[in-house]
């Protein structure tokens, strides 16, 4: 593209997520050293880039960039924001002392009506499974069950709430070197950060801020998806893809992620586009509005939602029995593309 004679007029550079998302594959922090800044992917063992480090990488992708636009073969730079990895289902966070403090209660209250638990539970001590910054107390895999971990905590590979605190740290501190390259540089920021931040389910307890009006629309109108929005349901969320018990009814859950866990599905990836556009439209590029986003079409595409798989309630379970299979996958997954 760039040796043709036409200019590229609107450049998207979004780039900073594999310097972080290998500690959500190994479930631990190998922070990168001053040798592994220009060492190839194989040649390293981090798989989370400190802060500095990542800066000195980042004005190297800063001045490759100014230098594309001054010679005008590139016109508006875009640059998304890295996302916080410890929000997609690839991890769960469980957070066992939370869960003693319940199950006591149940107990001292059998019989008591699901809200009126609830409200029991609101004024009780130690009984919220999230840290004031909104982290559980740990995280682990997501195909292994909760009560399971919280039994033997030590037995299963997890990172502990300070060190997904040090990851939060170390994507903030990604994202304010780019946020600060791009206003030296009149480069407009799309901030995947923030939209990953306003959506996450559980991390809001369940109240995660408004999908796109087209997205709603489309899964209303589309016979297979229109069961996602009746009682004023979020139709799709951050949780792993499945189905949940909510006082004795199925209702399904997810959608955003893909059953890898960390990759978006397709309306996952219509609703980074969404951004992106309105981003573009701001800066005002010819064309780009998100209004015109054509979420019919990619509601019809995404099959995960439309024709969910069948016996979709027992995956977790599944995946459970498969632990010590997925642990060697996701070694692998880790070796390939983790380093950053």
């Amino acid at each position: 593209l760039l040796g043709s004679e036409e200019p590229v007029e609107n450049l998207v550079y979004w780039l900073g997520a594999n310097n972080v998302l290998g500690t959500t594959f190994s479930l631990e922090l190998k922070w990168s050293a001053s040798a592994d800044v220009h060492k190839l992917p194989h040649q390293r063992e981090c798989n989370i880039w400190t802060i500095e480090h990542f800066e000195l990488l980042w004005k190297e992708t800063e001045a490759r960039l100014k230098a594309l636009q001054t010679s005008g073969k590139v016109g508006r730079v875009f640059v998304g924001t890295v996302p916080d990895v410890t929000i997609p289902p690839i991890t769960r966070g469980v957070s066992p002392s939370a869960m003693r403090v319940r199950n006591r209660l149940k107990k001292e209250n059998p019989g008591m009506l699901p809200h009126a638990f609830e409200e029991l539970c609101a004024t009780t001590p130690g009984t919220n499974d999230r840290g004031a910054d909104g982290l559980f107390e740990y995280y682990t895999h997501f195909w292994i069950w909760d009560q399971d971990f919280a039994r033997k905590p030590d037995e299963y590979p997890h990172i502990t709430r300070d060190e997904a605190r040090q990851i939060q740290r170390a994507v903030r501190g990604y994202n304010d070197t780019i946020r600060a390259s791009a206003e030296r540089n009149g480069w407009h920021v799309v901030e995947i950060a923030e939209l990953l931040r306003g959506l996450a389910f559980r991390r809001s307890g369940g109240n995660p801020t408004a999908l796109p009006v087209g997205l709603i629309d489309a899964l209303t109108k589309n016979p297979a998806t229109v069961s996602l929005t009746e009682n004023g349901r979020t139709p799709v969320d951050t949780r792993f893809f499945g189905s949940i018990q909510t006082n004795g009814v199925e209702e399904p859950r997810g959608g955003i992620f893909a059953l890898d866990g960390v990759h978006p599905t397709t309306v996952g990836y219509g609703i980074v586009a969404d951004t992106f556009l309105s981003t573009m439209r701001t800066a005002g590029v010819p064309g780009a509005d998100a209004a015109e986003l054509n979420w019919d079409a990619i509601v019809e595409a995404d099959t995960l939602l439309t024709n969910r798989p069948a016996l979709l309630g027992d995956l977790e379970s599944l995946l459970g029995r498969l632990d010590p299979l997925f642990r060697k996958v996701f070694a692998a997954m880790r070796d390939m593309s983790g380093r950053g």
